[in-house]
């Protein structure tokens, strides 16, 4: 197998050429905690020494760990031959920025970075060289947007109360775009926000015009794309909407608590959806807690408990168990048909023109053939974007 493949890994890009798997980091990351150093650095004689530790503001760790940087690798896509673009989002700061995996002393291209704004997926159509791009202002909404990768200009072309997220370019229409969306509300009932389940459009560059693909109540379809012959792909999971039931007297005493912890518990999860990291973790020194619970991770904006999933994996005969519940399942909807369950356990795919397709479980790498027959890449850990180069 010669294929080429790129992918993300919480904050690193994965890359696979000739079976062989390599781990490239971002430029921009590591520039990123270089200023943190130095100013910790810069400021270091305030929190040592006798004074500082009179002061009760004395620290006993001075040395830079660059692991309590909350960085995530959002979105990856290929470029040209020997380019790839990727988007990354760095605790208030997120970024588009041009690599060559293939020369990592290759100094990156800058296309657009901003604080307090998420570039989520992305997706290159090298037809009309144009980028699509899932931006998030306000940590809630999101929508997609066209950037011009030559002079950093963007442009909406989405709008509303919805979150739109894993854009992919039509392989039959250059100028259509494929999409997942959920609409948003508040919710009176249980308090906070509500999130609808989530379905997939088609919006047509052209018209203007949406066209729903494919919805259900009762699951969330995500991750549409499209392959040569015009069969769409696209992840099936079940859709859950959480409800809080019963009160007390309790619940009166400790509202001001309850209401605390709920409005932190919704800034948590929408981080943990759009950056993939919580605000804060567990423990005593939260910054330094890069382990992975087993029992509670967030994957893709979804909580599932990962031990679980692999055990449940391995009990159902697997050949490649990964921690995706197999209730996530990889569908392929032909024209004028019905979908199909490809494989299940799915975090994230891509499809080839040789109607090949990679796909994620969290744990492998796994490339499936036409005939459904599993090839295995390589071990690679909570892998949410793959991409054939």
């Amino acid at each position: 197998m010669s294929d080429k493949i790129i992918f993300a890994s919480e904050e690193k890009i994965g890359l696979v050429n000739n079976r062989k798997i390599s781990y490239l980091s971002s430029q921009y990351l590591d520039q990123y905690n270089k200023a943190r150093l130095e100013i910790k650095n810069k400021h270091m004689w305030k929190t040592s020494g006798e004074g500082a530790k009179f002061m009760g503001i004395y620290d006993k760790s001075q040395s830079f760990d660059p692991s309590q940087t909350n960085a995530k690798i959002t979105g990856v896509t290929l470029l040209n031959d020997d380019k790839i673009i990727y988007s990354i989002h760095i605790n208030e700061v997120s970024g588009l920025f041009i690599k060559n995996p293939f020369d990592a002393k290759e100094y990156e291209g800058h296309v657009l970075h901003k604080h307090n704004v998420i570039f989520n997926s992305v997706d290159f159509n090298n037809v009309n060289n144009k980028l699509v791009v899932s931006i998030s202002e306000d940590r809630i909404e999101s929508h997609l947007a066209i950037l011009d990768v030559e002079d950093s200009n963007y442009r909406f072309i989405t709008e509303g109360d919805s979150i739109d997220n894993n854009p992919s370019w039509s392989k039959i229409d250059h100028n259509a775009v494929y999409y997942d969306t959920a609409g948003i509300a508040l919710n009176t009932s249980h308090g906070g926000v509500a999130v609808g389940p989530k379905f997939i459009c088609k919006l047509d560059m052209d018209s203007g015009s949406i066209d729903e693909i494919i919805s259900d109540e009762k699951y969330n379809y995500i991750k549409p794309k499209e392959d040569a012959q015009g069969n769409l792909y696209f992840i099936k999971m079940p859709y859950k909407e959480e409800t809080k039931k019963g009160f007390s007297i309790l619940h009166i005493l400790l509202m001001p608590f309850i209401i605390l912890k709920a409005i932190f518990g919704w800034l948590n999860f929408f981080s943990m959806i759009y950056a993939g990291k919580a605000l804060t973790s567990q423990g005593a020194n939260p910054t330094k807690q890069k382990e992975i619970n087993p029992k509670q991770l967030f994957v893709e904006g979804n909580l599932i408990n990962a031990e679980k999933s692999l055990n449940e994996n391995k009990r159902l005969g697997e050949k490649y168990p990964g921690i995706a519940p197999r209730s996530w399942e990889l569908m392929k909807m032909a024209p004028g048909s019905s979908p199909v369950t490809i494989k299940k356990g799915v975090i994230d795919y891509d499809i080839n023109d040789q109607g090949e397709i990679i796909y994620s479980n969290g744990t492998y790498l796994v490339k499936l053939s036409e005939d459904e027959k599993e090839d295995l890449i390589g071990k690679a850990q909570l892998v949410s974007k793959v991409k054939f180069l």
